[in-house]
């Protein structure tokens, strides 16, 4: 290709082998946790106060999400499902200003409001 030699260094491994020898010693990839929360935000504000509650509830092992990609409300529904969520969390200009957010469970529709500070509890 041109320009200089370059010593190097590579490494190749099949899938398929790598794969076939798992199986052979009986070695089990464990399943990864569900998202126990998603958290679906509809503005800036709102967005910052996801990223504190998630980064809350991860710090005592409760799985949690938040959306990256500034998606709509609809969007972020459809990820959560999508990623099997079994709860989403809706902040809202409303929610924000009164300290709450709205909890939906997936697995039947039901809905509830919880307080911030008592989020943590919710999932413990």
């Amino acid at each position: 290709m041109g320009g200089s030699k370059i010593s190097g260094v590579g490494f190749g491994l099949g899938i398929e082998r790598l794969i076939l020898l798992m199986d052979t010693l009986g070695v089990q990839i464990p399943n990864e946790d569900k998202v126990k929360l998603y958290i679906a935000s509809m503005g800036e504000k709102e967005h910052l106060k996801a990223i504190e509650l998630s980064s809350i509830l991860r710090n005592n092992n409760v799985k949690c999400e938040i959306d990256h990609m500034n998606r709509s409300l609809k969007a972020q529904f459809k990820y959560a499902d999508k990623i099997s969520a079994e709860y989403v969390g809706v902040i809202g200009e409303n929610e924000l200003s009164n300290q709450f957010i709205k909890i939906k469970k997936m697995s039947d529709g039901t809905e509830q409001e919880v307080n911030f500070n008592d989020l943590l509890n919710f999932f413990n």
